[in-house]
C-alpha cells in the first residue's frame, strides 16, 4: 500500500510514546515485583457503579486486595465533577496507576449529558465538509478533554461498516465504505493522540452485517471469509499497517473464522489465529464487556475471563466477578496449565500502555476539577459553533 507523507508522519507521531515505553526498563522491573495473581489483576479493566457508597466498598477491594490494572468510567448521575474527585481518591491509593478508560464516542456528553454538550456522531461528521479535518479536530478536543480530566483510553472509534442500519444503530458508523471509514477512523485517532489520550478500534470482526445486539443475546454474522475481508475486516486490517495501538473484540459469533461458531472474544481462532497471527496484529487486544450476554450465554458455568485469556486477550473488559477471574486465570497459571510467559507478555503491553501515556511521570491526580470541566464544557461548545453543528 502506498503511504502519503503525512501519513507517514502520522504513523510516526502515534508510534513514538509507545516504542519509547517498549524500551523503558521499569515495566520489566515492575513485573519482577509482581505475584501471578497481581499480574491477573493488572489486565482486567474493572466496570464501576452509579450508586457510589458501591464504588467506594467495592472498589476499595479491587485497589487494595486485588490490585486491579484499570477501570471504565461510566454513566454517573451525580455528575462528572464527584467523578473525578473519586478517581482521584482511587489513583491516592492504589500502588500502581490505575488506567482510566471510558467509552466516549461523540465525546464526555456520551456518559455525562447533562453537563456536555453532544459533539458530531460518526454519520454527522462523514456528511460534513471535509470530514477528515473534522474527525482529527474531534478527536483531539475528546483527548485534550479526557487528559485534562484523568482519562486515558476512549473505547472509539467504531469502525464497523454500516451495511444494515439496524446493527450499529446508525450514526455510531462512519458509513458503508470501507475506504471511508478507515480514513475518518485514523483521523479520529491521530486526534485523541494529540490531545493527549488514546483510542481503541472496534468491534473486531465488525458487528456491521448483524441485526442483533450482544448486550442482550449471542450475536451472529452470516457472512463468508471472503465476503467479511472484502468489506467489514478491511478497516482493521487497514489501521493494522498503520500500527494501531489498540483493537477490541465482539461478541459476534463469525463461523466463517472459527466453524464451531465460538463468540470472537472468547475464540482462539479468531483472536490469536487470525487477528494476531494473519493480520499480524501486535498491539492490544481487548474484549468487549464480559458480562454481556452475548458471551455470557455461550460460556454457561466456565468462566468467560478465562476463555478470552486462553483465546489470546490482552485486556479483559468488564468480567461480572473480578476475583472469580483472577481466582481462574491464576490457578491455570500457578498449576502450569498456561504459561506464566504469556501472561507476562500481556502485563508488559499494559504497564508499556501506561508508561507511553506518562502516568508513572507525572501526578495520578487532577487538581482544579472545576476550572478543568468549565474549560472542557467549553472547548466542545466552540468546536460545535466553528463547526456549525447543531444537537439533534
Amino acid at each position: 500500500m502506498r503511504r502519503t507523507a503525512g501519513t507517514i508522519l502520522a504513523a510516526l507521531m502515534l508510534l513514538g510514546c509507545t516504542n519509547a515505553a517498549k524500551e523503558d526498563p521499569r515495566a520489566e522491573k515492575m513485573l519482577e515485583g509482581m505475584s501471578v495473581r497481581e499480574k491477573v489483576a493488572q489486565i482486567i479493566v474493572m466496570h464501576t457503579f452509579s450508586d457510589d457508597s458501591l464504588n467506594r466498598r467495592r472498589f476499595g477491594g479491587y485497589i487494595d486486595s486485588l490490585h486491579i490494572g484499570g477501570l471504565i468510567l461510566q454513566d454517573r448521575p451525580d455528575g462528572l465533577k464527584h467523578s473525578i474527585e473519586w478517581l482521584n481518591e482511587i489513583q491516592s491509593r492504589s500502588h500502581l496507576p490505575v488506567l482510566v478508560t471510558i467509552d466516549a464516542e461523540w465525546g464526555l456528553a456520551m456518559r455525562f449529558k447533562d453537563e456536555y454538550p453532544e459533539l458530531p456522531r460518526f454519520t454527522d461528521i462523514a456528511s460534513m465538509d471535509n470530514p477528515s479535518r473534522v474527525a482529527r479536530s474531534i478527536g483531539r478536543c475528546i483527548g485534550k478533554d479526557m487528559q485534562d480530566l484523568g482519562i486515558h483510553v476512549n473505547f472509539s472509534p467504531v469502525v464497523d461498516l454500516n451495511t444494515n442500519e439496524s446493527s450499529v444503530k446508525s450514526r455510531r458508523s462512519f458509513g458503508n465504505d470501507w475506504k471511508e471509514v478507515s480514513k475518518l477512523s485514523w483521523e479520529m485517532l491521530r486526534g485523541m493522540h494529540e490531545g493527549g489520550a488514546r483510542g481503541c478500534a472496534k468491534h473486531f470482526p465488525g458487528i456491521g452485517a448483524s441485526q442483533m445486539d450482544s448486550h442482550y443475546q449471542m450475536v451472529y454474522t452470516p457472512l463468508s471469509k471472503e465476503e467479511l475481508e472484502a468489506t467489514h475486516l478491511k478497516p482493521f486490517r487497514n489501521l493494522i499497517r498503520k500500527d494501531v495501538e489498540m483493537i477490541m473484540i465482539a461478541h459476534v459469533c463469525a463461523a466463517s473464522l472459527d466453524s464451531l461458531n465460538i463468540p470472537s472474544s472468547i475464540s482462539r481462532k479468531v483472536i490469536t489465529d487470525y487477528l494476531k497471527g494473519e493480520l499480524g496484529f501486535r498491539g492490544i487486544v481487548i474484549t468487549d464487556a464480559l458480562q454481556m450476554h452475548g458471551v455470557t450465554d455461550y460460556a454457561g458455568e466456565r468462566n468467560p475471563s478465562l476463555l478470552a485469556y486462553e483465546a489470546g486477550a490482552d485486556l479483559l473488559l468488564m468480567p461480572e466477578d473480578p476475583y472469580a477471574a483472577v481466582d481462574a486465570i491464576a490457578s491455570a497459571v500457578e498449576s502450569g496449565a498456561l504459561p506464566e510467559e504469556e501472561l507476562d507478555e500481556k502485563v508488559l503491553k499494559m504497564l508499556r500502555l501506561k508508561l507511553s501515556l506518562g502516568l508513572f511521570d507525572r501526578p495520578g491526580t487532577i487538581d482544579d476539577i472545576d476550572g478543568k470541566i468549565a474549560a472542557s464544557i467549553a472547548r466542545n461548545i466552540e468546536l460545535n459553533r466553528t463547526l456549525g453543528y447543531e444537537v439533534k
